[in-house]
């Protein structure tokens, strides 16, 4: 039942002019006033909006409960597609590949993890492991400034309330070196980097994409430092690409742009450009692609040969009476590995033949006066007698990215197809017998072998020297390594007589082993083929050993010392042991028939 509304108490004109009417009888104090009829015809307007509301009932509220079913029942559809699509998306985009003890390999390279509070171990923990950076991996690449970054990390823990994404992501990329230097075979140290490496890159958004400073481009160098060891090169090469874009909005490879700083600034930018610099250049050789930062467009002093401030970069000898600004050294070759592609890669390379070689030769050259500048106190035979653990790591990269360039530019690579073919179809023959023949066979050896040989040795012998080699490490090193192991084989093969042949054939055994269990924990294919192929190579150097002592094919002037043998060769774990009775002094050419 409706119900029936109170009578109204205005008159018409009160009501229409909606003003107050004080209800007089007969005629209110208005019509008195305006000289107006007071009546009470005009209909209310709350009784006609009321039974307007109520006119529509029932059947409006049905209307709108079946619009807002319908909604929900589309929008829970909509969620499960969502949900399906998450799911199907849930695996990182770049991941590395598997790769034991590598660190981040648990987790995907752009994988976003928001840590709200930014948490950091206690100070007491964070300072000894800063402080180990610091005299380790920071002195010889001085990433960053000491007394900068030992300020951040007070900031951080004094004053909560100034923090942000780039100086936590930076104390985690300094952990994250700290542990990864301080033991590298130490499970534990292999997931504490994994844990601060993950943190760090969590917050790679915001680094990358919130304002432009020199901490931000700290941040991308470390996390390219981290992931430069790993066995796929994609996190690395976009990394380095990203640095190198800040580092190009900073200015940081022009002089002009810091002339307005202290010296300490300045020189900070320096380094940080100079060490983007070299992970780009090492990037590049690797992925045999062009450089993205360009000589041209540099105008900066390279790092001083005499200590600067804080002698950061500089290496002193054992016996401390030398000095080397390790630092320049790298930043050096790193120039002579952007010198490669164009030698090897380019398009006018490859269309330039004539061109090629000369270009090749300069870069021997360059390869030469690098060496002539380092002291013989730093040579590889003196650092692997007398060095500490932590040098030997960082000289056995130095030396093996040197022997990578050689072995390019020789054109006699463990990765270089055709030349393993050579080598493989001379070893045969040679095997076979056929190497008994008048004319000699001619052997596959470029331009400048016995340097590329005894760098082989060299570096074989430094790499040997060191223990507990981290993973990062092996795969910086691992083309290096197998292109010496591939040398040093080639070279006994073919030339049989030279005064190193013992040392040389237990150095190539021990690399192949190493090699093996590299295949074994990650299962590389190509590293597999190699091996197989070096393998492949040594039993034929056993057997052409063997072939050209029972045809006495020996070259004329050369002595066979009792150093040489007996030699060992170690084949499906059993130990072999090859060699003649007593040194032979050879005057000439002998083709003696069995």
């Amino acid at each position: 039942m409706v119900q029936q509304s109170a009578p109204r108490k205005a008159c018409d004109l009160c009501y229409n002019k909606r003003i107050k009417c004080d209800g007089q009888k007969p005629v209110c104090s208005h019509c008195v006033i305006y000289k107006w009829e007071c009546t009470h015809t005009a209909a209310s307007r709350k009784t006609s909006a009321r039974k307007q509301g109520f006119n529509k009932g029932e059947g409006h509220l049905k209307s709108r409960l079946k619009d807002l079913e319908t909604r929900l029942s589309q929008a829970l559809q909509n969620i499960s597609k969502l949900e399906g699509l998450v799911s199907e998306l849930s695996v990182s985009p770049i991941s590395l590949s598997p790769v034991r003890n590598l660190p981040g390999d648990e987790a995907g390279f752009f994988e976003t993890c928001h840590h709200t509070s930014m948490e950091l171990p206690p100070l007491s923990e964070v300072l000894p492991a800063v402080e180990n950076y610091l005299t380790t991996f920071n002195s010889v690449l001085p990433l960053f400034h000491s007394g900068a970054l030992l300020k951040s990390i007070h900031n951080w823990y004094w004053y909560p309330d100034q923090r942000d994404c780039a100086s936590w992501a930076a104390i985690n990329v300094v952990l994250a070196l700290a542990y990864r230097g301080n033991n590298p075979v130490d499970m534990f140290s292999t997931k504490t980097t994994a844990e601060y490496l993950n943190k760090a890159q969590s917050v790679l958004t915001e680094v990358t994409m919130r304002g432009v400073s020199l901490i931000n481009v700290q941040v991308l160098a470390g996390l390219v430092l981290l992931y430069q060891g790993a066995q796929d090169m994609g996190p690395p090469t976009m990394l380095v690409a990203t640095a190198l874009r800040l580092a190009h909005r900073l200015r940081l490879q022009s002089r002009r742009s810091s002339e307005h700083l202290d010296s300490l600034d300045a020189l900070q930018r320096n380094r940080v450009f100079w060490i983007i610099y070299i992970l780009d250049r090492d990037i590049s050789m690797r992925i045999k692609q062009a450089p993205l930062q360009q000589d041209i467009d540099i105008d900066l002093d390279l790092p001083p040969e005499e200590p600067d401030e804080d002698e950061a970069g500089f290496v002193v000898s054992a016996d401390g009476r030398f000095r080397l600004n390790f630092f320049r050294a790298r930043v050096q070759l790193a120039r002579i590995q952007g010198k490669l592609y164009d030698c090897l890669y380019s398009v006018r390379a490859q269309t330039r033949p004539e061109t090629r070689a000369d270009n090749m030769t300069q870069v021997r050259h360059m390869l030469d006066d690098w060496t002539s500048h380092v002291p013989q106190s730093f040579s590889p035979s003196a650092l692997s007698q007398a060095c500490s653990p932590g040098m030997l790591r960082y000289f056995g990269i130095l030396y093996g990215t040197r022997l990578s360039c050689l072995s390019l530019v020789s054109m006699a690579h463990s990765w270089d197809a055709r030349w393993m073919e050579k080598l493989q179809d001379y070893g045969c023959r040679a095997a076979t017998g056929n190497a008994a023949m008048p004319v000699p066979l001619v052997a596959p050896l470029p331009e400048g072998w016995e340097t590329l040989v005894n760098e082989s040795r060299e570096f074989m012998k430094l790499s040997m020297s060191m223990e507990g080699k981290d993973t990062a490490f092996v795969w910086m090193t691992a083309c290096a390594y197998v292109s010496g192991l591939v040398c040093l084989t080639a070279n006994n093969m073919c030339q049989p007589n030279h005064g190193s042949l013992e040392l040389d054939r237990r150095l190539a055994d021990m690399a192949l082993l190493h090699v093996e269990e590299m295949v074994l924990q990650t299962s590389h294919e190509p590293l597999r083929r190699i091996g197989e192929a070096c393998k492949e190579l040594i039993r034929y150097d056993r057997m052409a050993f063997q072939q050209g002592h029972r045809n006495n094919r020996v070259v004329a002037g050369q002595v066979l010392s009792e150093e040489v043998l007996p030699f060992y060769f170690v084949e499906n774990g059993a130990e072999h042991v090859y060699g003649l009775k007593e040194p032979v002094t050879i005057l000439g050419p002998l083709y003696i028939s069995a």
